[in-house]
């Protein structure tokens, strides 16, 4: 991760915020405060609008272990060439936790459901709550809406991909998902879900609130 975000998972904030560049550094350690030594060995990434925390992961990891091998073999000239940090850079991120989760139908925009999937999927899946229970949502992606807008939070069913389409705040755009998880229960296709659930088209909602 390239130095200047304090927190100790810099990779849910670049997809948190939405950055379009990431990066690897190689640092020393610093007895004065943590992540705050000189900077040894540098690398910048893009980053895919479409790329998750696991798959940045992994490939940062990678391109990690190439770095500080290459920075060992050379270690008298990338101790050199280090440099020091700059304090006024550095940014601070706030804690992301589960309850950073849950939508609000009302008011997200496409962009942060779709930044909250990326960086928080893999450990708090986008959360809302379904006929007073909570329920997860997988397999997510921004939609065209083709059809008069109706009120945020509404579901309807995308049968040609097996999907559930939510109706957003923005009516420009729904949001779909392919699987789903109440609480206490397995993970649903879509088609199950309907099922299972005995759900009529446009006539259930996803709710802000419990």
């Amino acid at each position: 991760m390239l130095a200047g975000i304090e927190e100790r998972l810099p990779l849910l904030h670049t997809l948190w915020n939405g950055d379009s560049t990431t990066g690897v550094t190689v640092q020393e350690l610093s007895v004065q405060s943590f992540d705050a030594g000189r900077i040894l060995n540098q690398c910048e990434t893009p980053v895919s609008p479409t790329e998750d925390y696991l798959t940045l992961h992994n490939r940062l990891s990678e391109k990690g272990a190439q770095m500080l091998v290459d920075t060992l073999e050379r270690w008298d000239h990338f101790q050199t060439n280090g440099w020091e940090q700059d304090p006024t850079k550095v940014s601070h991120s706030p804690k992301l936790d589960r309850t950073c989760s849950f939508v609000n139908w009302e008011s997200d925009s496409p962009e942060l459901i779709m930044r909250r999937y990326l960086s928080l999927g893999w450990r708090y899946p986008v959360s809302s709550y379904f006929r007073g229970s909570a329920i997860q949502l997988f397999g997510l992606s921004i939609v065209e809406n083709q059809k008069p807008s109706k009120c945020p939070g509404t579901l309807s069913f995308d049968t040609d991909n097996k999907a559930i389409l939510v109706s957003l705040a923005d009516s420009r755009h729904l949001l779909r998902a392919t699987h789903v998880k109440m609480a206490n229960k397995s993970k649903l296709a879509i088609l199950d879900f309907i099922n299972g659930y005995q759900l009529s088209d446009s006539s259930d909602k996803l709710t802000t609130e419990n």
